[in-house]
């Protein structure tokens, strides 16, 4: 049976009576008797798309029980494209009615005039083809405490690291990603082909050793210079979760121990910095050892001097200093009240105040307290 095109239909729907279109509402099947050629059915759909729009969605079967009538469609004089149209614009979009060996579908479309709509039979749809399956690629990036490059139990993911999807080229990056609170990551929705993965080490961590073990599902895949893995190459609709990163936290620089003032004297070029403040007076690092190797003369703000100087190099150079924070804070206040060379001696209540900081800091500048004395 050919295709049924309505846009040759040019009926009137206002020349119908009542009970024409009763007629027509009550013919489900085979060609129209009101109107000869036309599918009884698709008649139907449109007259009652037009009873719809005149009575702004009204029960039509109370339009029917006799408000319908000739007066109704005076001035209307549309035709079936018209209607078509017009049941669109009301809502109705791709109206389907079916028996039992077809289907009729309406399409809105745009013709030379604007919008239109045409209707059609159609046959039964082509199979559904299978969308092409796509592949996945990921894992987890953990902190290998131990060092040995194995995912061991208790070691626990690490979050917000950064990893990027590469190209076949190993160069090109076509997807980043973050890792999640508990370490992982995911990039899915892949074409089949080849792929590199490079993680980013976050502050405070370096790669494990690559490809410990012999279980690719526990051992970290990064260079442990470049962060980088080697290539992995997915086919259709594959998952590979085992792309993993172990990171190790670097430790703390060493310390290197504590200097009395006679090592601070006689090493200038130890100093890690050019200048010194003290007591808020600012000293270049020769004259401050100048200062430091002169004879105290009874007056113990040259005391002073050497410690609290010994004590802030000895925090510059990476000792802790947190046993001694507040006493270099107490000191430095003391000898801006009591300024170098004012002649304070051992015996004034000013030095009964200054003596306990004074020897907090000899005790620290020799090792005793929480840096190590240096070899």
């Amino acid at each position: 049976m050919r295709p049924m095109s309505l846009i040759a239909h040019t009926q009137n729907f206002s020349t119908l009576t009542k009970n024409q279109a009763l007629t027509i509402l009550s013919q489900n099947n085979g060609t129209s008797t009101v109107i000869p050629g036309v599918d009884a059915r698709l008649l139907k759909f449109l007259l009652t798309a037009q009873i719809n729009a005149i009575w702004n969605g009204q029960d039509r079967s109370a339009a029917l029980g006799g408000q319908l009538g000739t007066g109704v469609y005076v001035g209307t004089n549309l035709t079936v494209n018209q209607i078509l149209h017009q049941a669109f614009v009301n809502g109705v979009t791709n109206k389907k009615f079916t028996s039992a060996d077809e289907t009729y579908v309406l399409y809105l479309g745009a013709s030379g005039e604007g919008q239109s709509a045409s209707a059609c039979k159609v046959q039964p749809p082509p199979p559904c083809v299978a969308p092409p399956q796509t592949a996945s690629l990921g894992d987890f990036v953990w902190e290998d405490k131990n060092g040995n490059g194995i995912q061991d139990s208790g070691e626990p993911g690490i979050a917000g690291v950064t990893v990027k999807l590469l190209g076949s080229d190993g160069t090109t990056v076509l997807k980043t990603a973050t890792t999640d609170a508990n370490g992982k990551y995911l990039f899915s929705n892949l074409a089949a082909g080849t792929y590199y993965v490079q993680f980013t080490t976050p502050s405070g961590y370096t790669f494990t050793t690559a490809n410990a073990g012999s279980d690719d599902g526990k051992d970290s895949d990064a260079n442990a210079t470049t962060g980088k893995t080697g290539a992995y190459t997915l086919t259709a609709g594959q998952t590979n979760l085992t792309v993993d990163a172990g990171l190790k936290a670097t430790p703390p620089p060493s310390a290197p121990g504590t200097g009395t003032p006679g090592y601070w004297m006689n090493h200038p070029n130890a100093w890690p910095v050019a200048q010194i403040t003290i007591g808020g007076k600012t000293y270049p690092r020769d004259q401050a050892i100048s200062l430091m190797k002169a004879p105290t003369a009874g007056d113990v703000t040259y005391t002073m001097f050497q410690a609290l100087v010994s004590a802030k190099l000895n925090g510059l150079v990476g000792n802790n200093t947190t046993c001694v924070d507040k006493t270099i804070a107490d000191a430095d206040a003391w000898m801006a009240k009591y300024p170098l060379a004012s002649g304070v001696s051992g015996s004034s209540d000013a030095w009964k105040v200054g003596e306990p900081l004074y020897k907090t800091l000899d005790d620290y500048n020799n090792g005793r307290l929480c840096a190590p004395h240096r070899n």
